[in-house]
């Protein structure tokens, strides 16, 4: 808290009434976060009252600095965060169905590695659940970007393959634009995907393809646990 005299100068305070300088806030953090770019001012008689007979020029206000209530909100939100986190329940650690590959070894990105294999591991708790579609989407969605990332670490041979999706001019698209079956593809005929995961490559792109609701109706294809099995060997062998 920040003390001001009568015309608006910061006022010293003694080490010996410090505390005055720390008070209570007795409102919610949404109104707090109102005062985040301004602060507010605080009435405090009996404080002002102390100040007043130490100083030789009448107290003015006291205030929270803008700092300060943002100092306060963040101090808040960290404590809101860590005692959600200690009251999540926690997943018990247990041998995945399908071990995850070494997906360090397949991506040069470490961030992207760690994203592969956590969505690993969420498909594996997606299928024990009996969550088959959600299972489906997501091994399509490794397999991506696994094989993307596998492309960008090669554009010039990439972009030199026959089956290299081209612009109208006849030059390669950006990577961004290439869609799983591009990836598929040019995956299989630079000799990183051999030829019986290729074509089965593409049915997972095709389930994958299911996460629109309207595919779903229109192919009338329900998800068990023995397409899901499917799945899961093809891709596992693709990485290999």
């Amino acid at each position: 808290m920040q003390w001001r005299d009568i015309y608006g100068r910061p006022m010293i305070i003694p080490p010996e009434l410090s505390f005055i300088q720390r008070v209570p806030v007795w409102i919610g953090v949404s109104e707090l976060e109102g005062y985040a770019d301004e602060g507010f001012g605080y009435s405090l008689p009996e404080l002002s009252g102390q100040l007043n007979r130490l100083s030789s020029v009448p107290v003015g206000s006291g205030g929270v600095a803008p700092d300060a209530v943002r100092g306060l909100l963040d101090r808040i939100r960290l404590q809101a965060r860590s005692r959600l986190h200690d009251n999540i329940p926690r997943i018990p650690n247990r041998k995945l169905v399908y071990p995850a590959p070494n997906f360090a070894s397949l991506v040069a990105d470490t961030e992207l590695a760690r994203i592969l294999s956590r969505r690993w591991t969420e498909a594996n708790l997606s299928f024990e659940s009996g969550a088959y579609l959600a299972t489906v989407i997501l091994l399509g969605s490794i397999l991506e970007g696994v094989l993307l990332s596998k492309i960008e670490q090669n554009p010039a041979q990439s972009n030199s393959a026959s089956s290299c999706p081209k612009d109208r001019s006849g030059r390669p698209r950006p990577f961004s634009e290439w869609k799983l079956q591009n990836l598929i593809e040019v995956a299989h005929e630079c000799g990183w995907l051999k030829k019986p995961y290729k074509d089965f490559s593409h049915v997972v792109r095709d389930y994958r393809n299911f996460i629109h609701p309207k595919k779903e109706r229109q192919e009338g294809i329900t998800f068990d646990i023995n397409t899901c099995k499917v799945v899961w060997e093809v891709v596992s062998a693709a990485l290999c």
